[in-house]
Formats: C-alpha cells, sequence, structure tokens
C-alpha cells in the first residue's frame, strides 16, 4: 500500500473513544452522533451474542473500524456489518480487507445473510460492490426534524381536542410510571411494530431494554380507550437540546382517527415546554400515514438511510 504497513486486528472494549472519533470523523453530518449513543449502540451489539469489532492502523495510527454482530431485533442467522474508513484513506483496498474478516466471522458462526445500512449519499459510491456481491435493497428509513422555536403548539390543539371528543384519553407516562404500566406499554409496542413494514422481523424487544429506551417519561404520551392503551409515542434525550421520537404507533383496531397526530401534537408541546429546541424521528419510507402527520407538523426531511441484504454464499464466493 505504496510502503505503508496496515495492521487489522481486534478492538477491544476500552478502544470505543477511538471508534466513536473515527464514526464522526467519517460519516455525514446529519449522522453525527454522542459518545453515550455510540456506548449504548456497541452494547446492543454485544447484545446479539456473537460481534467482532476490528480496527485498521495505518503506520499505527488508526484510520478505520468495522464491526459485524447479531443485533437483538435481527433474525439470528443475519449479521449486520458496518466498516467505516476516514476519508483521506479511502479507495486504498482497506474496507475490502475489514469487510472480508467480516463476512468470514459471520459465517463461521452460523449466518446465512449479511445486512448493512447506508447513508443515501454514500449509496452511489457503493453501487459496484453491492451489485457485485448481490445485494438487494429491502427498506429505506427517512430522518426528519422539528425545530421547535418556529413550532406553535396551539396550531396543533386541534388535533388533541379531536381525540378527546372521541372519549379518549392522553396521558404522560410520568402521571402513573409503574412497573404494570410499563408492561402494558410495552406489550403494545411489541404489537403495533410488527406492522412496520420491515422485510422481516426478528425478536421483539425485551422489556428491559424497553425501559432504557423510554427516556423522557414526562414527554411519553399514551391514547387511552377506557383505561386501555391504545397508542403511544415515545421520546428520549438526544444530545444537545435535541428529542429522539424512538416510535409512535396505534393499535389497529384504532387507526384512522387522527390518534397518531394527537399523540405526537401532545408530546411537541410537552418537550416545547421543557426547554427542547428541536426533535427528531426515523420512520419507514413506506409508511405514508405517519410521514404525511410529520409534513403537517412541519418537519423537514433529511437524508435517508438505504438497507441491504445479500445471502452470504454469493459474498463469499467474491471475498475468496
Amino acid at each position: 500500500m505504496n510502503n505503508h504497513r496496515l495492521v487489522i486486528r481486534e478492538s477491544p472494549a476500552d478502544e470505543q473513544p477511538v471508534r466513536y472519533n473515527i464514526q464522526n470523523r467519517s460519516n455525514p453530518s446529519d449522522m453525527l452522533t454522542t459518545v453515550q449513543d455510540s456506548l449504548e449502540w456497541e452494547e446492543l451489539e454485544s447484545r446479539g451474542g456473537h460481534v467482532l469489532r476490528l480496527l485498521a492502523l495505518l503506520d499505527g495510527l488508526p484510520v478505520a473500524y468495522a464491526t459485524t454482530s447479531t443485533l437483538p431485533f435481527l433474525p439470528s442467522q443475519r449479521f449486520a456489518v458496518n466498516v467505516v474508513v476516514l476519508p483521506s484513506w479511502r479507495r486504498r483496498g482497506i474496507a475490502r480487507a475489514l469487510y472480508g474478516r467480516l463476512v468470514a466471522f459471520a459465517q463461521e458462526h452460523g449466518a446465512n445473510e449479511i445486512s448493512c445500512m447506508i447513508h443515501e449519499s454514500i449509496v452511489p459510491h457503493l453501487q459496484e460492490w453491492l451489485d457485485r456481491d448481490g445485494y438487494r435493497q429491502v427498506a429505506r428509513t427517512r430522518q426528519s426534524e422539528l425545530n421547535l422555536h418556529n413550532y406553535d403548539p396551539e396550531c396543533f390543539r386541534h388535533a388533541e381536542e379531536k381525540v378527546l371528543d372521541q372519549g379518549f384519553s392522553l396521558v404522560a407516562l410520568a402521571s402513573d410510571d409503574t412497573e404494570a404500566n410499563r408492561r402494558r406499554l410495552w406489550e403494545l409496542h411489541n404489537l403495533v411494530e410488527r406492522d412496520v413494514p420491515w422485510d422481516t422481523h426478528g425478536p421483539s424487544m425485551q422489556f428491559e431494554r424497553f425501559v432504557e429506551r423510554v427516556g423522557l417519561k414526562e414527554c411519553c404520551v399514551i391514547a387511552c380507550d377506557s383505561g386501555r392503551y391504545i397508542g403511544f409515542t415515545n421520546v428520549r434525550d438526544d444530545a444537545l437540546g435535541r428529542a429522539m421520537v424512538g416510535m409512535t404507533g396505534v393499535h389497529a383496531d384504532y387507526r384512522g382517527r387522527g390518534i397518531a397526530f394527537a399523540l405526537k401534537a401532545r408530546s411537541h408541546r410537552l418537550l416545547k415546554g421543557l426547554g427542547y429546541e428541536s426533535v427528531r424521528t426515523f420512520n419507514h419510507v413506506n409508511n405514508p400515514a405517519i410521514l404525511s402527520v410529520n409534513t403537517r407538523m412541519g418537519y423537514v426531511p433529511m437524508p435517508e438511510r438505504a438497507f441491504f441484504v445479500a445471502e452470504i454464499q454469493a459474498i463469499q464466493s467474491n471475498v475468496k
């Protein structure tokens, strides 16, 4: 490599700051993350049971990292891969070398599929590789952001009133935060999550993990029908005065009544009252109902993320 010495080795847990630094120096600006989010993601990877983290060093300097794991929410034989190379060191074979190690590890541990998530701006640069290894796009998600400085909650109070006039109630989890109610919310989450149009669904989120993701209980709003939980929106603190919507979902029997709109309107009113400057959300692009709600509320679309899957046997024939 032009007289440079490349070393690829496993990266232990205490090198997380190094991996985080490479990640934020390499990814598009809308993908910048916090140290805490990075730590939480690596902890999630570890929960899957099989994880490999690699670091690439050029003349002793870290220039790239890569991971593969069985994420808890993916089918057990689908391994996720991620390769990140500093911009100044791309197109030198580093990513390919890391990728080959990841695929070999995944196959050794029973994988039959490999999946990856790619920012839409990067997809064209990787299209040749995607085609060569037989990847097919299975989903896209859209991140959107709402500036709460310019958001007037009173403009959307009618959405809340429409739902209240139907005899439903809107309550914050913080008003009655018991383990029993958390479990009711968790059960509803796992039920409606199955309706998100992914190509396949893995195991449902475990209760402990769900509780960790609830976050801002005073802004986690639940729609009730005579005490029955029928919808919710869950938000957590992201970073720098920003909140992140974890999920907004409504039981199938109650859809089409404006409940999702009301949940978000109430939650955003509470977020603004707490001083949050903005709120972000991710949605599957094949969910027009919630995307329409976001547009009406003033969310600004951001670049999309594309998800790809390939059969490991097809990949192996090219990696060898």
